[in-house]
């Protein structure tokens, strides 16, 4: 049999002239079975705590607004729902105080005053393209600071892995807006956004070309990082803008940490070593640089020349920056006309930035360096190929690029020598494999192997 317990008042109806004023709209659990939130019939949802029969906190909609359904409580997500004059949904938590700066949206779903709290879950679902249409509405004329907080608001609410393919309409109506309005940019929507992978070149084109105009270069770096289908023209304006960007400004930049600590560790003095790697060191460089003269006068000349390029030819903001573009996916054929436009000082510039990187990653111990997302030997190798193709011509014919075709060509003269010196070890390796082993050797034995 049910114990009964002695009762008393919770919170008292306060009288009003129309009766259904003074009425309760709902009472419902909070957290636990302490906590309640009674939501009366006019303005005003309250939390109590029942043990103690005090209200720890109260929230009020404006004067002429009236709470057409019951507060609740989700508890996934600790917010209050509830719902004014039937069509306002209002999410908020208990530290907002004033109730109308909390989330709200106006949706084309009319809630009826008798719609129990325990539906309210299911109208939030259906309606969450309301939602975004609704925000989607205030991105057309509200102001950046409000923009940015309603997008933080909306992305807090999302699954991060399931986003809403809403987030990229959202996305694009931002753009739309910005190339509108000359007077409205917000960066911090866009950057925000873009990292959730509902994004992409195709289904908002315009946003890199709005960045580059804006020179948001950490918004670049985030659409070269996370698309994968920009078309080699944007990469190629992203490319040139990169390389013409001075060091000056570039240092400036606020850009992703790893990228840029990436190129910290490449160009530190403490990691630089002289060993062999790969087929390459700068002895033997040298040695191929000089062996390509043939007048002993002009040899000697070379010879006094500064080694292959040793330093980063451009700061580590810039090179970050120039990372991500040789990361990007491309097609050598649409890449190589767009490479064309390049002025012969952008090409040399860019040329000497990839023999720094191919000096680094042959002498350095590049493959313990891991944890940093950064481009690949074969991709730098790659973009001298295709920068050589493009501007052959042009690079033999100025004396500024003699001295790095020179150097370019001793890269090859090494690789060469590598994969000769590698052949040999093959056929070694083949005569081996041929081989039979015998079964029973002892415990000691000595045997000659004749391969050749």
């Amino acid at each position: 049999m049910a114990a009964l317990c002695e009762g008393y008042t919770l919170c008292g109806l306060v009288p009003a002239v129309n009766r259904r004023s003074s009425e309760i709209k709902g009472i419902e659990e909070e957290r636990d079975s302490d906590h309640v939130i009674v939501t009366d019939s006019s303005r005003s949802v309250t939390l109590y705590k029942v043990s103690d029969q005090k209200p720890l906190g109260s929230w009020t909609v404006k004067q002429g607004q009236v709470l057409t359904c019951a507060a609740v409580f989700n508890r996934l997500t600790n917010e209050y729902v509830a719902v004014s004059d039937n069509k306002v949904i209002r999410i908020w938590k208990e530290d907002d105080i004033i109730l109308d700066k909390a989330f709200k949206a106006t949706v084309s779903v009319t809630f009826s005053s008798s719609l129990f709290s325990r539906y309210i879950y299911i109208y939030i679902y259906d309606i969450s393209q309301s939602f975004s249409n609704c925000i989607h509405c205030q991105m057309q004329t509200a102001p950046v600071e409000e923009v940015e907080k309603e997008v933080q608001e909306l992305l807090s609410r999302q699954d991060p892995k399931d986003p809403q393919p809403s987030l990229g309409q959202l996305a694009l109506a931002l753009v739309s807006r910005s190339l509108a309005d000359p007077k409205f940019y917000s960066s911090r929507a866009l950057t925000q956004l873009v990292p959730i992978r509902c994004l992409s070149h195709s289904v908002c084109p315009d946003l890199l070309p709005l960045a580059l105009e804006k020179r948001d270069y950490f918004l670049c770096q985030l659409c070269l990082l996370f698309f994968h289908d920009i078309p080699e023209a944007v990469t190629c304006a992203c490319l040139k803008t990169f390389i013409s960007l001075s060091d000056a400004d570039a240092e400036k930049l606020s850009l992703e940490p790893d990228s840029v600590s990436f190129v910290e560790m490449l160009i530190s003095n403490e990691r630089a070593q002289t060993g062999l790697q790969n087929g390459f060191s700068p002895a033997l460089c040298e040695e191929d640089r000089t062996d390509a003269v043939d007048d002993p006068k002009a040899k000697a000349k070379e010879k006094q020349k500064a080694s292959p390029q040793q330093t980063c030819p451009v700061g580590k903001h810039k090179a970050a920056l120039i990372n991500e573009v040789l990361q990007t996916a491309y097609s050598e054929a649409l890449l190589l006309p767009h490479l064309k436009d390049f002025s012969s000082d952008q090409v040399v510039l860019f040329l000497r930035y990839l023999e720094f990187l191919y000096l680094r990653y042959s002498t350095d111990g590049f493959s313990q360096m891991h944890g940093y997302r950064s481009p690949s030997l074969n991709q730098v190798m790659d973009w001298v190929c295709m920068l050589l193709d493009a501007h052959f011509t042009v690079l033999v014919m100025s004396p500024v690029a003699k001295g790095l075709l020179l150097n370019l060509q001793s890269f090859v003269r090494s690789q060469v020598r590598l994969f000769s010196e590698l052949g040999k070890i093959e056929g070694s390796l083949q005569e081996l494999t041929k081989m039979k082993m015998k079964k029973d050797v002892g415990q000691y034995s000595i045997e000659v192997i004749e391969l050749y």
